[in-house]
């Protein structure tokens, strides 16, 4: 699944909970080696879609987070990192990157579950002061101040230095289900605001983008630890869900979504899993035993590009 191609879509970045209806319907990381050839990359894989399976197939299913965590345990794995992100909003701070993303000064920001994580690893960003996540960070829940990784493009922009902190929103909108034309500066409006949280955010890293035509423009993108988008998402699925129980509820259609709304919340972050394997010499021992875990909806495919570790 190609992870930017949706992301764009603003309406999708802060509609997800009807994207998911529609289904119905401990150490610091300073890595700075570069690793530009496919042969170099380490052993990944992702979970993809079968070619030959449809998702309009009455017979597709989902990938659960219940068979992610089978193919974690198989021996050719070494782990799993995850990479849930979300919209944010601050209208003072300013935006590196202009593009349509930036209309409503929304910052995305996205999940990281390991000090090393790929995207260091393999040098598609480089850290240019400060630190990684350390494994501490990684396992909280609470936050006073969400640690976090920004580009030299934001910080200089904004005046961030290592330490400096700034606030951004989780603003939950009203947005109808019936509306075919959705005019987004009508519906991303104080007077459709259902509720909203601000976080603190503390700037312990700040990184440099490897120069590749592979991945996209990444100095909008904050890196947070993956607990952190959970609990983000979670507040603005569970209170957007609700504000459209309220509307929807006795329709004839609403025992379906409630059905799937609460699948895909649950497994939200199933498909962005990255598996790191312990010697790419299994590629195809571990190939024929994920497989058999998430066919025949699905298959896993091995990253041999610096634009497989990015998108998913």
């Amino acid at each position: 699944m190609n992870r930017k191609a949706m992301i764009k879509v603003f309406v999708f970045a802060m509609c997800l909970i009807t994207f998911f209806y529609m289904n119905t319907m401990s150490g610091q990381s300073m890595i700075t080696t570069v690793k530009s050839s496919p042969n170099q990359l380490s052993s990944m894989a992702r979970i993809t879609f079968n070619p030959n399976v449809s998702v309009m197939d009455p017979n597709y299913e989902n990938v659960t987070l219940e068979q992610v965590n089978q193919m974690a345990k198989l021996d050719e794995v070494q782990e799993v990192e995850y990479s849930l992100d979300f919209v944010l909003y601050n209208q003072e701070l300013k935006n590196p990157y202009e593009n349509e993303s930036t209309l409503f000064n929304q910052f995305f920001v996205r999940g990281v579950s390991s000090c090393h994580f790929a995207l260091l690893k393999e040098g598609v960003i480089l850290l240019k002061e400060g630190r990684s996540f350390n494994e501490e960070e990684l396992m909280k829940t609470n936050f006073e101040k969400v640690p976090v990784l920004v580009s030299e493009e934001f910080a200089n922009i904004n005046h961030l230095t290592i330490g400096s902190n700034f606030s951004l929103d989780n603003n939950v909108y009203f947005i109808p289900f019936t509306n075919e034309d959705l005019d987004l500066a009508k519906l991303y409006v104080d007077s459709n605001l259902v509720t909203k949280e601000t976080y603190e955010f503390k700037v312990i890293g700040i990184y440099t983008q490897n120069e590749t035509d592979e991945v996209p423009e990444l100095s909008n993108e904050i890196f947070v630890p993956e607990t952190f988008v959970e609990y983000a998402r979670n507040f603005y699925f569970d209170n957007a869900h609700n504000a459209h129980k309220k509307v929807y509820q006795n329709k004839s259609w609403w025992a379906e979504i409630e059905k799937n709304y609460q699948f895909n919340l649950l497994n939200q972050k199933a498909i962005t899993a990255l598996f790191i394997l312990k010697d790419g010499a299994n590629w195809d021992d571990f190939e024929a035993k994920a497989n058999e875990i998430i066919m025949p909806s699905h298959q896993v495919k091995r990253i041999r590009t610096i634009k497989g570790v990015w998108d998913y």
